[in-house]
């Protein structure tokens, strides 16, 4: 009973914490007022970053979701009609055919490209300016090591997607089914968010995976918001770029939070143990082929 009740207060406390952001954005705002004097200051910085990204995510998201919802469906519809008659039996199968084919083509690159703008240009931008802002001291890691630390965790992170999706095909009831996807996807974001504080601690991978797998119920609260508001969007690419523009406000809330509530709790469940595994059989693969090819 006692293990249970901590479970949901972490759960309770790690979705209080989600929402600690927006209190710290109006914090901020409040005290880049009394800076307005000097020329420069941290928390008008950290505004600005959020506002360009927010901006740039939100009219993203907007652009694809008018593009894809009426023009490139009114135009795809009209096109076919005039060249095979509204009656032909195979009109909805095609077109939809042709709007995937355009999304893959088009959108997909658009839309990798703003992620990459997002994450590299932004993202990071917000954690070190909130980092700064609330006193935390970096770790001075190579920058070898940090490139190759990121590109296993997006890797990594990847595969646990393709893991949470994976909950829909098993033989459970619907309602499990999506239970054990919301689950995972909300592990999923808690981790892309709390990545970037980790980062500048010079927490490496390893580490990171396992403070979460041990600490699960707090990251479970954590990103399950973030996971219930991109649900309602049904079109994927419309759900991430609602996610993107929500995201900002979760990288601000992961750097301020003060986690002593979740140290003295551990009840490890290995989440990301089968994606860890397999990003490693991938690697050893690869870097196999590439031995041989030597």
């Amino acid at each position: 009973m006692d293990g249970l009740k901590s479970t949901l207060f972490l759960m309770f406390y790690g979705f209080k914490d989600c929402l600690r952001g927006i209190w710290c954005l109006k914090h901020f705002w409040l005290h880049s007022q009394k800076q307005k004097a000097q020329k420069t200051g941290t928390s008008k910085s950290l505004l600005g970053v959020l506002k360009q990204c927010i901006t740039f995510s939100a009219l993203f998201w907007v652009g694809i979701f008018i593009f894809n919802r009426y023009i490139l469906n009114f135009c795809i519809h009209h096109l076919l009609n005039s060249l095979l008659g509204p009656e032909w039996q195979y009109l909805p199968l095609v077109s939809n055919i042709l709007g995937l084919l355009f999304n893959a083509v088009w959108t997909l690159p658009l839309f990798c490209f703003s992620k990459v703008l997002l994450n590299f240009k932004w993202y990071n931008e917000i954690a070190e300016l909130t980092f700064d802002n609330v006193g935390g001291k970096r770790s001075h890691t190579k920058l070898s090591y940090s490139w190759g630390d990121q590109l296993e965790s997006a890797v990594v992170q990847c595969v646990f997607m393709l893991q949470a999706y994976a909950m829909l095909w098993l033989p459970f009831p619907l309602h499990i089914q999506h239970v054990l996807c919301h689950v995972h996807l909300s592990l999923l974001y808690a981790l892309y968010s709390f990545e970037y504080k980790w980062f500048q601690m010079g927490w490496g991978l390893r580490r990171r995976l396992a403070y979460v797998n041990s600490k699960w119920p707090y990251f479970l609260g954590f990103g399950l918001p973030l996971v219930l508001v991109s649900s309602y969007v049904g079109n994927y690419i419309e759900s991430v770029c609602l996610f993107s523009t929500l995201f900002p406000i979760y990288v601000v809330s992961s750097t301020v939070t003060m986690d002593s509530r979740v140290q003295h709790y551990s009840l490890p469940v290995k989440f990301f143990e089968p994606a860890s595994l397999t990003v490693s059989c991938i690697f050893v693969f690869a870097f196999s082929l590439i031995h041989k090819r030597k």
